[in-house]
């Protein structure tokens, strides 16, 4: 995909070994986000199999996003390094804010929270340049990077509004909440479609889940504006 991935033929043993000990695991992670994920959007919300369903899904794409960046830096795969840096911040804010609310704390915000959000600002400008870097090379593939790097200083742009505020408001946290979370499962499966398909269907692997994700993201958020204003 890139100039400067490495094949496994490339690397020593225990390189081998460890790649592939991490792909085991990233694939476990993955199946089990890539089916929670859908039926946690799927079951009543707040219900006893929504939280549950949740919460594994968190703990898997967290899973999924740690042993996406081990992988990417064992064999240079900037693209999974992305996708790992980009869902895992979306995951780890998504259920922040919910644990937020849950505890009473959606009027302070941490330092935990704003060091996240500095180091998805560093990882942000570095996705920019990369892929203006690469687009100057004639690689086509900068789009993708200039795409997190936009989507990204977006979701910042709202976490340092709500900064600013000294937290979130009551009404908001849901919308946070539902967008980041399927925002997460959007990546999933974009990477795993992408990943796992031939360049003709890799090709509708890119829209497809943002094609069936957005109109949800949309739903929910009329849903939840709509009780606000009552």
């Amino acid at each position: 995909m890139f100039a400067g991935d490495l094949s496994a033929t490339q690397q020593g043993p225990l390189t081998t070994m460890l790649y592939n000990s991490f792909l085991v695991v990233h694939i476990i992670a993955g199946s089990i986000g890539l089916l929670t994920g859908p039926l946690a959007i799927a079951v009543k919300k707040g219900g006893l199999a929504h939280r549950r369903l949740g919460i594994a899904f968190y703990y898997a794409m967290l899973v999924v996003a740690s042993s996406a960046l081990v992988l990417a830096i064992l064999h240079h795969i900037p693209f999974l390094f992305a996708v790992g840096i980009f869902s895992g911040y979306m995951n780890i804010t998504g259920y922040a804010i919910l644990r937020q609310k849950r505890q009473g704390l959606l009027n302070q915000t941490g330092l935990l929270e704003r060091a996240t959000s500095v180091l998805m600002l560093l990882f942000s400008l570095y996705f920019l340049g990369y892929g203006i870097y690469i687009l100057f090379q004639r690689d086509y593939f900068g789009v993708v990077f200039i795409f997190f790097a936009q989507s990204s200083f977006r979701m910042l742009w709202q976490d340092w509004h709500l900064f600013k505020q000294q937290g979130v408001a009551p009404s908001t946290w849901l919308l946070v909440h539902l967008t980041r979370m399927v925002g997460t499962s959007i990546a999933a499966y974009t990477a795993f479609l992408v990943v796992n398909s031939s360049s003709r269907v890799s090709l509708m692997g890119w829209f497809l889940p943002t094609l069936l994700g957005v109109p949800i993201i949309v739903y929910w958020s009329r849903r939840v504006t709509k009780k606000r204003a009552l």
